[in-house]
Order: structure tokens, then C-alpha cells, then sequence
């Protein structure tokens, strides 16, 4: 591409001296092979001739401090072709999905997935089309200019350490080798340091959904919080409700997931930003510690693992939407805050909601000596959420083991073997059967009927139409 090297001495000593006095910019060199990636070389051919590719962001963070790749492999370009042209010819090569969208600038992306192994490459736009276009510019101060409106990106982006950029032909397997890294706010430093540090003020303002994510990324890679920072988002907690509710609740699940988000969410409690994304009643999160501990244990009645395993929205695990259970028991207005505030879908909401009712009604018959139907309908209506019921209210009260195990052994020896679920007369039949039309009267009978199967008095369908018949004469 371009002398980079002797550019970046020019620009940076330039820039030193009329805008970024406080910056101590050095130039650092690392070996294009690290940010290597198999499916580069499809990239490479899917760019344009005469188009100019950088990597940037989280890729060529985790690259330097050689974090592991897990499953989901998220890797952002930035180009100064038009994005979607730049996908479609990726499609040429690679078996994939496209989606646009347009933000402060074109982003095109790119999904597609390789055995357990999860893709998404963003490609946004860097118009340069001005640059290239000027007759009255000559070639080298062309590459001057394209690498300043480079850095310019760069300076408009979250962290410092998300604002590093390297030349993509640097990184190919053919051509890879030492590369500068493009580092205008001394990201480099502060990961070697372990510091977030927001560029500016002014970049987290103009879109507040940062400050969530300064949190998580100081969470996912240990790192620290920069002390500014977290000043500014004590005195500040109004301004995270100036962001889009969904990418809000995206940010919040995915601290959630995390196994070790107690200390994160207790310091986004106490700075208050916690409130305004979920309730000002928020009080603590003693439940959220005592189940996140729990989870981490080998427990005699459920198999913790199996659950994570569990895939239930955008790749989180069943594990994430049981800690939120957590977070929003002691909250009465907990099914608002599911629809209004965290906008989940309603398959989500209403698993949530079915945790929290199983854990409420479990806490409730463990009181006294339950009788045998009040254990048969435990198992009718939270079935399906009874594993996250049993952690939750185990870490609610320590001392329900046995309970939790009394009933699972009352599951597997009395209710799968002699209960009958599915409504043995549907509400038509009933209708005909006693000559009714339709009225609550019907519905009456017909929950009267689930009733007696849970009991297990009624368990074959002539059984079934001889109780409504006797139902309707009393």
C-alpha cells in the first residue's frame, strides 16, 4: 500500500502540535501474522482493486494480548469500497448471510459459520471518494490525507483500546508482515496496562450505550476502569436512558453471562446506572451473589452444565435469562420491566416469569407438609422451569435441598408414571357432550377436569366425561 511508517511520523507530529498535545504517540511494530485469520485470504479477493482495508477494534485488541478465540469470532474492516459490494463478492467464496444497516456511516455484514465456530465480519465505509477525485493533489499527499481521515475514524470510536488499526495487506498469508499499528489514542498503552479509558468524554456522550460496554470489557478482559471515567459515570447515571432500550438490554445480558458478573453489576448498582436500566426499587443483588456462587458448584439436583448448554436467544445460554430471574425477583413490577424496559422477546419473558411463579410457589408448599396434588401441579405448570427454579430458590434458602430432592423423587415415582397432562376433553367436546354453549361455565369444568387429573383421579377419557357429567348435575 503506502509508506505507513514515515506517514504516521508525519501525521502524528503534526497532529502533536495542533491538536493532541496530550498524547505521547509512539509508533509500536508487531508482526502481521498474529492478526491472521484463514478467511482473510477470500477477503483479499473480494476487495476492489485500488481500495484501501484496515482491521480494526476488538480483533486486533485480543490479538495483542493474545486473548483466546471462542466460538464467536467477531472481526471488523474498515474500507473505502462500498461495503455491500464488498460482501457480495465475499458471498462468491463463502456460504453466508448479508445484512445492512446504516449507522453514522455504511456497515455491511457478514455471517456465516464453520463447524461450532461462529462468524461476523462488519465492514464499514471510509469515504474517500473527495480524496481521490482532487486533481490538485499528487499521489503521496493523497495517502497523507486517506490516513488522516483513518485516524479521524479512529478518534470518533468508544475505548482506546478499541481504536487500534492495522493495514489489512500487513495481515494476509502471502504478504503478511511487520505492520504498524495505527494508534493515535495510545490504545496500545492501555492494554498493556489494563486500562478502559474512553477516548473522550464527548464520544461516550454521543452514544451513553458505552458506558455499559466500558463495563463489560473491563469485565470480560480484567481489565481496570479508568478513574475519569468512572467519575463521570457516577455523576452522570441520567444519560445510559438516551440509549436504544435494545442495545441497553444486549449490553446488560451480556455481563449477565459472564460467570463472574456480581463485582460489575454490584459497581453499576451503586453508580446508579443499574436503576435506570432496570428499576430505581433495585435495592441489592444478595440473591444475584448467592445464585451466581451456585452455579459454579456441583449441586445434587440439577445439572448446572447441561443448562448452559441451552441456547435460548442471540447465543446466550438459559443460564443468563435464570441470573436476570435473580436480579428481578424482589421487584413486583418485574413483568413491565421484561416488556417495557429489557423489550424481551415473549418466548423470554414468559420463561422468566414461569422461573420466578415456580420459585414463589415452591417457596410457598415447602412451608408445611405438602399434599400429594400440591407437588403434581408444582410439576403441571413449571416443568420446564424447574431446574432454574431448584438453583434459584436453593439460593434463596440453603436449606430446601431436601425439599427440592423430595420432590424430584416424587416426579420420577409418582407424577411421570400415573398423571395425565393433556386435557382429556377439549372444551368442544365438553360443549357437546353436556349440550352447553360456549360460556365460563365451560371453562369452569374444563380446569375442574385438569384438576382431577393432577390428582390423578381421572386418567382415561371415559373417566374424564364421566366427572363432567357429574360435575354438571351438582
Amino acid at each position: 500500500m503506502f509508506g505507513i511508517d514515515k506517514l504516521l511520523n508525519k501525521i502524528f507530529n503534526k497532529q502533536k502540535d495542533e491538536k493532541l498535545e496530550d498524547l505521547e504517540i509512539k509508533e509500536n511494530y508487531i508482526h502481521g501474522l498474529i492478526f491472521y485469520n484463514s478467511y482473510f485470504d477470500y477477503v483479499a479477493k473480494a476487495l476492489p482493486k485500488g481500495s484501501f482495508c484496515f482491521l480494526v477494534g476488538g480483533w486486533v485488541r485480543d490479538r495483542i494480548i493474545n486473548r483466546p478465540i471462542g466460538e464467536n469470532i467477531d472481526i471488523d474492516f474498515i474500507i473505502t469500497a462500498d461495503p455491500l459490494q464488498v460482501v457480495n463478492n465475499l458471498k462468491k467464496f463463502i456460504k453466508g448471510d448479508i445484512f445492512q444497516f446504516e449507522k453514522e456511516k455504511k456497515v455491511a455484514t457478514f455471517l456465516f459459520k464453520e463447524n461450532n465456530y461462529n462468524y461476523r465480519f462488519d465492514f464499514s465505509y471510509l469515504d474517500i471518494s473527495d480524496i481521490l477525485s482532487n486533481p490538485d493533489i499528487d499521489f503521496y499527499q493523497k495517502e497523507e490525507l486517506i490516513l488522516e481521515r483513518l485516524i479521524k475514524d479512529l478518534l470518533e470510536r468508544d475505548f482506546t483500546i478499541n481504536a487500534i488499526a492495522v493495514n489489512f495487506d500487513d495481515t494476509s498469508s502471502l504478504s503478511a508482515s511487520t505492520t504498524v499499528l495505527i494508534d493515535p489514542s495510545n490504545g496500545f498503552k492501555d492494554l498493556q496496562d489494563g486500562i478502559i479509558r474512553p477516548i473522550s468524554i464527548e464520544n461516550i456522550i454521543k452514544d451513553p450505550v458505552r458506558i455499559l460496554r466500558g463495563y463489560r470489557l473491563a469485565l470480560e478482559l480484567d481489565f481496570t476502569i479508568d478513574k475519569e471515567f468512572e467519575k463521570f459515570v457516577k455523576n452522570n447515571p441520567n444519560l445510559i436512558e438516551k440509549s436504544p432500550k435494545e442495545r441497553i438490554r444486549d449490553e446488560l445480558l451480556k455481563i449477565i453471562s459472564n460467570e463472574n458478573s456480581k463485582d460489575t453489576l454490584n459497581k453499576l448498582l451503586e453508580n446508579k446506572i443499574l436503576k435506570k436500566v432496570i428499576s430505581k426499587n433495585l435495592k441489592d443483588l444478595k440473591l444475584y451473589e448467592s445464585l451466581e456462587e451456585n452455579i459454579k458448584k456441583k449441586l445434587k439436583f440439577v445439572d448446572v452444565q447441561k443448562l448452559k448448554e441451552i441456547k435460548l436467544y442471540q447465543n446466550f445460554s438459559s443460564i443468563t435469562f435464570l441470573k436476570l430471574a435473580a436480579i428481578l425477583y424482589t421487584l413486583k413490577d418485574y413483568k413491565e420491566i421484561l416488556e417495557e424496559k429489557l423489550l424481551l422477546p415473549v418466548k423470554i419473558s414468559k420463561f422468566i416469569e414461569d422461573i420466578i411463579q415456580a420459585t414463589e410457589y415452591l417457596l410457598s408448599i415447602s412451608k408445611n407438609n405438602p399434599s400429594d396434588f400440591e407437588l403434581n401441579w408444582f410439576w403441571y405448570k413449571f416443568k420446564n422451569a424447574s431446574d432454574y427454579c431448584f438453583l434459584l430458590s436453593y439460593s434463596i434458602n440453603k436449606n430446601l435441598e431436601d425439599f427440592i430432592l423430595r420432590l424430584i423423587n416424587h416426579y420420577e415415582n409418582n407424577y411421570k408414571n400415573n398423571i395425565v397432562e393433556e386435557p382429556l376433553l377439549s372444551g368442544e367436546e365438553i360443549m357437546k357432550l353436556l349440550n352447553l354453549k360456549p360460556s365460563k361455565e365451560v371453562g369452569i369444568i374444563k380446569d375442574s377436569l385438569i384438576k382431577a387429573q393432577i390428582s390423578g383421579k381421572v386418567k382415561t377419557k371415559a373417566e374424564a366425561t364421566k366427572f363432567v357429567k357429574e360435575f354438571k348435575g351438582k
